[in-house]
């Protein structure tokens, strides 16, 4: 019987390709990130308020729910990302899951440096927490920060939900996928 590793090094992908196994000294970062991105995630928009009301907001898919008692998400924030510099000025964070229609705001929150405030003119309101909800998104949620966990090149954000709104009138999320925009097919 081929062991898990044969399987791995020998199995034929969708594509035709073999799959390798690379090992970790010769990892390249950009194979794992286009591997990453194989599956298919939610958009979200993460949003911060510093004590002199400044806001700030990006886009990121690392994102998970991670606790039902006490309700719990977390969100992985780059060290290189402008957000990061803030991880040690606030104490909450909001998260705002972007519906189909919200592509823009997406592309907004994903470059690099600094938006103009007040959140680059796009529509929100100020939630629990004092963190930014951006206006006609599927679900908000407002958290205080509980951990902050160095993993890598990120840091891990794990916040207890202090608020949230899920808008049942928004059944379509925007998703991400081998890097493009996509939106929800027939159900299976």
């Amino acid at each position: 019987m081929p062991s898990c590793d044969d399987t791995l090094a020998s199995s034929e992908n969708m594509a035709g390709l073999y799959m390798t196994i690379q090992d970790n000294e010769n990892f390249d970062s950009r194979a794992f990130r286009n591997a990453m991105g194989s599956f298919a995630t939610g958009v979200t928009v993460v949003t911060m308020a510093k004590s002199d009301g400044s806001l700030k907001a990006m886009t990121a898919n690392a994102f998970s729910s991670v606790s039902l008692e006490p309700p719990m998400l977390l969100v992985c924030i780059d060290k290189a990302a402008s957000m990061h510099e803030w991880l040690d000025h606030v104490t909450a964070f909001g998260v705002n899951i972007l519906s189909g229609e919200q592509q823009h705001v997406s592309n907004v929150f994903a470059s690099s440096g600094t938006h103009p405030e007040p959140l680059s003119g796009i529509p929100h309101t100020i939630g629990p927490l004092g963190v930014p909800v951006i206006n006609d998104v599927m679900l908000w949620a407002s958290c205080k920060i509980i951990h902050k966990y160095p993993a890598g090149d990120h840091t891990i954000l794990v916040g207890q939900v202090q608020g949230l709104e899920n808008n049942q009138a928004i059944n379509s999320p925007l998703l991400f996928h081998s890097g493009k925009y996509h939106q929800l097919g027939e159900e299976m």
